[in-house]
């Protein structure tokens, strides 16, 4: 596989805005080349075809937690956010706690910090944020941590250990390399399916690269390994492109210049891809096949109508209960952080996956999982 990346790759810290969009120069190939032979990518896709049945982290809290806890969820207020914390919310009610939203700007990084100090000083006992850099929140990590507030952060690129942050759920370092892995290797087993080559722009936006580029990373070097053929080249979407809603058109501009491209993958499906499958419709763009993570109701939708082609299940309300399973570990045993190494719930969906409706979740019955482990009737 030929890897095409940008002339000059942007890579901003979260607290940054980038103020453009670009994707490199390229070598076009033709889109009947051959494809990647066997079914090399087939035989480790099946691994991930079925949910799994049980959490990643599994073991029992030594006593039930003390009820009365007062606990604060960041909230950007965009979809993937609210799902989360639906889950948080109803898991912190199991445990007899109450649950508070501190809303914060996803178009301007500066107030999650002050959000986090918000919360510190409202009485917090645990704070949760998702999918941003630590470098966004610093003063509000040290007032944290000066009250000995428990902080745990969801879906971030944050190292283990950072300053502040008690416990990673979900972490882009495990979790988003495994979903880089599961993407690459749906869409080379296409490939190997199809006996034609994929040529592969892959939509992303540097200002969360902290939490996309190890999705990122995983796809390219998946395809680089099982996909013989293959071209991968990088979208990058600037900001404030990114928070006006101009990805499709962004997106659509991409392939007319580069006609031989005939898959896409995308970051964050759930923020980015919306209004993407009529936006190519309506350019007379076809015979595209389309993969990405993290997906809402939306996207499961189009994927059930055959409009895409294969997603990372996320299941973001179990995130949710997650995120207060790690806040009642610091709680109880101190150890929160025993989730900064583990996976998220994994699950290959596509078109055939047999789903009721909307975004999964899963293991089934994982309400009654966590009550086990927090020792609840």
């Amino acid at each position: 596989m030929r890897i095409r990346t940008s002339a000059a790759v942007a890579v901003l810290a979260a607290t940054s805005l980038l103020t453009a969009c670009g994707s490199g120069s390229e070598t076009t190939t033709g889109t009947g080349a051959s494809g990647p032979t066997g079914t090399k990518a087939q035989t480790a896709l099946a691994a991930y075809l079925q949910p799994p049945t049980t959490l990643p982290v599994s073991t029992p809290l030594s006593q039930t937690p003390p009820k009365g806890k007062q606990v604060y969820f960041l909230s950007d207020g965009i979809g993937l956010s609210q799902s989360i914390y639906s889950g948080f919310e109803a898991a912190a009610k199991e445990l007899g706690w109450t649950a508070h939203v501190q809303t914060w700007e996803a178009s301007n990084p500066a107030t999650l910090n002050s959000a986090m100090l918000s919360a510190v000083n409202a009485g917090a006992d645990a704070v949760a944020f998702v999918a941003m850099d630590a470098a966004a929140l610093t003063e509000g990590l040290k007032a944290a941590q000066d009250k000995k507030v428990i902080v745990v952060g969801a879906a971030t690129g944050n190292k283990p250990g950072t300053a502040g942050i008690s416990a990673e759920v979900n972490s882009a370092l495990v979790a988003g390399v495994t979903r880089g892995k599961m993407i690459g290797l749906g869409i080379s087993a296409a490939a190997e399916k199809s006996g034609k080559a994929a040529h592969v722009v892959n939509v992303t936006a540097p200002v969360y690269a902290s939490i996309l580029k190890p999705t990122d990373d995983g796809v390219a070097s998946t395809i680089k390994e099982y996909c013989a053929g293959c071209t991968f080249d990088n979208l990058n979407i600037a900001a404030h492109d990114l928070f006006s809603g101009k990805v499709p058109q962004l997106v659509v501009s991409y392939l007319q210049a580069h006609p031989d491209t005939n898959t896409i993958s995308i970051r964050a499906a759930g923020l980015m891809q919306n209004g993407l499958v009529a936006a190519l419709k309506s350019a007379g763009l076809t015979g595209l096949t389309i993969y990405g993570d993290s997906p809402l109701d939306a996207q499961i939708g189009e994927l059930q109508k055959g409009e895409a082609t294969g997603y990372t299940g996320n299941p973001l309300v179990v995130q949710g209960w997650q995120i207060v399973d790690a806040m009642a570990r610091e709680v109880v045993d101190g150890n929160g952080d025993v989730y900064s190494s583990a996976d998220a719930p994994e699950w290959w969906l596509t078109t055939d996956t047999k789903l009721d409706s909307g975004q999964p979740e899963f293991p089934a019955g994982y309400e009654a999982q966590f009550k086990k482990l927090w020792k609840l009737p």
